[in-house]
């Protein structure tokens, strides 16, 4: 995921699935380490904001965990 970019995934093989299923879900939970933060990957899945609350570990950045926050995504850190 990339704070510019938006969601981004590295194959095509699933990408219509992982699509429908956000269109479908009433919330959207997106899971990724720390390290997945600004980096882009082959295809776009769609904007950042139609992610409600992301889980991630201790790793993110004071500056961007208050940037998705910012966008109105909950961040919430596993342990």
């Amino acid at each position: 995921m990339s704070l510019d970019a938006g969601l981004t995934y590295p194959s095509f093989a699933d990408l219509q699935l992982k699509k429908a299923m956000i269109a479908a879900a009433a919330r959207v939970y997106l899971v990724a380490d720390s390290t997945k933060i600004n980096k882009s990957s082959f295809t776009r899945l769609g904007d950042l904001e139609v992610v409600h609350s992301f889980i991630t570990d201790d790793g993110i950045s004071d500056k961007d965990a208050k940037e998705f926050e910012r966008r109105g995504i909950e961040v919430l850190i596993a342990s």
